[in-house]
């Protein structure tokens, strides 16, 4: 800033106005450039690779969830320290039993830590694994199939709260 010879106050010129806005500009354009960045570096957000297709499939799925309403399963899915148990019922609360259950287990946050896992039945109607998860996030896709090729499909979302 000049000073004022008279009053020797400084005065705000043009030239600082100018300085100020490509400073402002320039920290926003920083901001945004940082943050696209790490936008495309990071999780790709894909859910379907090809949306017609995924939309074309969309009656299967409803007649699907039809065939798995009937055969009525009262379902739980849960995990604890030592690892996932999925347990099973038919609608008159007797196991169900000699089913080939996998679940895949995906990280909705991050890449790589995939898995896709087989429970064994440990006593009727009662189907785990021993596997330990690291902390976070984690969304499983459950798949149940029984010897008449019956399925019943369910996603479950959790959070494993301490690292394993």
């Amino acid at each position: 800033m000049k000073a004022n010879g008279a009053t020797g106050e400084k005065v705000f010129t043009g030239w600082h106005m100018l300085m100020w806005l490509i400073g402002f500009f320039a920290v926003v354009f920083a901001v945004n450039g940082a943050l696209a960045y790490f936008a495309n570096s990071s999780w790709t957000g894909l859910v379907a690779e090809n949306g017609y297709i995924t939309s074309q499939e969309y009656n299967s799925f409803i007649a699907a969830e039809k065939r798995q309403e009937k055969l009525g399963w009262d379902a739980h899915f849960a995990h604890d320290a030592v690892g996932l148990i999925f347990k099973v019922a038919d609608r008159h609360g007797a196991p169900v039993t000699d089913l080939k259950v996998m679940v895949n287990l995906m990280r909705p946050t991050h890449e790589g830590e995939d898995r896709t896992l087989t429970l064994s039945e440990t006593r009727p109607g009662y189907y785990s694994v021993d596997k330990r998860l690291p902390a976070g996030l984690w969304e499983a896709r459950l798949v149940a199939t029984g010897k008449d090729g019956s399925e019943w499909r369910r996603n479950y979302r959790y959070v494993n709260s301490r690292a394993q």
